[in-house]
């Protein structure tokens, strides 16, 4: 049953916990004064131009179109560019609380566990234990076999 409810759980919680990254801006489309002009590094990465209207120079960027932000629910700026590094998709998170939570029940639950009273002995499947014949003192202890592995 917790494999069932589990992917609910932990999709509702990576929602909860995920965090949009950092917009900075638009790009240029020709429509608008405010963008965000990026430069293409050697090694392939975007960063925000010296000259752009928008965002810091230097800063690493990525660029998001709307098929991008349509796999995303927790970015509503639009398609543009976003600030690299921010944002988070609250897995790590959700995981946590989640284990945290099942430890916590692992917890409550070990505190109704009861050691049996001394006396106590299995049936071993006997519906009357009066039919276990006594050990008499001089018998020795049967062998008991604790193989257990498989055949």
């Amino acid at each position: 049953a917790g494999a069932a409810v589990a992917p609910s759980l932990i999709h509702v919680a990576m929602d909860y916990f995920a965090v949009a990254p950092d917009f900075i801006g638009s790009l240029a489309d020709g429509s608008s004064s405010s963008y965000v002009e990026l430069m293409t590094l050697p090694d392939g990465s975007q960063v925000v131009a010296n000259n752009s209207v928008l965002g810091e120079p230097g800063q690493p960027a990525l660029v998001a179109t709307e098929a991008d932000l349509a796999r995303n629910p927790h970015v509503s700026t639009g398609p543009g560019a976003y600030a690299l590094g921010t944002g988070d998709t609250g897995t790590s998170k959700a995981l946590a609380s989640l284990g945290a939570l099942y430890g916590a029940l692992g917890l409550i639950g070990s505190r109704f566990m009861k050691i049996p009273h001394h006396d106590w002995q299995p049936t071993l499947g006997l519906a009357n234990t009066t039919d276990i014949p006594a050990k008499k003192d001089d018998e020795p202890e049967p062998a008991v076999n604790h193989d257990v592995g498989l055949p």
